[in-house]
């Protein structure tokens, strides 16, 4: 028979870890932010925010999967970011691992393949220094090929260690990665592209995505300024939630 005089206690033992592993992972995020980072300070400001963050605070109290799926993307999403400023294939592992368990927190960490795809082919785009780093269109495009790869392996072991109903019924880890793509006849919004920058870094010498790199070059000024004030349209609102909560 369930003891209702318990449950207090429960809610404790269940919240309590949601709350600590929050807490390091915001420190392991100020880690990640100071190598992306490393002379700024960003890294301080941005922590200070996302542990302020009333949305963050108030669920990470609660049990609920959201709260380990935001931790958790935050981490990786960063971890690529530290990627592409050091070229230490430690944080590939560490982004691969971490999407494993967003995955595991909630279906719709799915989101997060599509988002690093994009931030891998689209960094040359916005910055000149991946040239000191991999040296040719070429090399990089077939990294971001390597690099999503060992993600996607990496975030498979992650799903399939942390859920051992695949072992039995191997169908679920497609459904707990992919499902949420296939079912919703979306596969190909990431397939496609991976196949083009996969064709293009292997067999076609980088050569559209070098003419792509060219034309944004001559809008880049323009498209940064906008993104510049697109800005100030989220700091506004979540500048507004803080004070609000405040009060």
């Amino acid at each position: 028979v369930y003891d209702t005089t318990l449950t207090e206690r429960i809610n404790w033992a269940l919240r309590l870890p949601i709350l600590i592993i929050n807490g390091l992972l915001i420190i392991l995020s100020f880690y990640l932010l100071k190598k992306i980072f490393p002379q700024s300070p960003l890294p301080i400001l941005t922590t200070l925010f996302i542990a302020l963050t009333p949305a963050l605070i108030g669920i990470s109290q609660i049990i609920n999967p959201d709260a380990l799926l935001w931790s958790c993307s935050l981490i990786s999403f960063l971890a690529v970011i530290a990627f592409l400023r050091t070229t230490h294939w430690t944080y590939i592992l560490l982004a691969g691992i971490f999407i494993g368990l967003a995955l595991l927190s909630k279906y719709t960490a799915n989101v997060l393949f599509p988002l690093i795809l994009s931030l891998l082919f689209t960094y040359p785009l916005w910055n000149e220094a991946w040239k000191d780093k991999f040296f040719s269109l070429k090399n990089y495009l077939q990294v971001t090929v390597k690099t999503f790869a060992t993600l996607l392996l990496l975030a498979h072991i992650t799903f399939a260690l942390g859920m051992p109903a695949v072992f039995q019924k191997p169908e679920k880890l497609f459904d707990g990665i992919f499902g949420f793509w296939h079912n919703m006849h979306i596969d190909w919004l990431l397939i496609i592209p991976l196949l083009l920058i996969t064709l293009d870094g292997f067999f076609l010498q980088g050569r559209y995505s070098a003419k792509l790199i060219r034309l944004t070059a001559f809008w880049k000024p323009t498209i940064l300024s906008s993104l510049r004030w697109s800005l100030l349209i989220p700091l506004l609102f979540f500048g507004s939630l803080f004070f609000l909560s405040l009060g």
